[in-house]
């Protein structure tokens, strides 16, 4: 099973067709860019049956 996917972060000069809201409160740039990151590694891990938690 093979996918590709492309997250552009914090730019307002690109065009899109949808749009992921992490959460409705105010967050730092750098806070929820590592909340995106730290999901979708999370979701890689458990998908592929790879522990998450040591």
């Amino acid at each position: 099973m093979s996918s590709n996917g492309t997250a552009i972060v914090g730019s307002s000069n690109i065009r899109y067709d949808e749009t992921l809201t992490l959460s409705q409160m105010e967050m730092d740039f750098g806070l929820k860019t590592t909340i995106l990151f730290e999901q979708v590694y999370r979701a890689y891990r458990i998908i592929n049956n790879h522990p998450y938690h040591k």
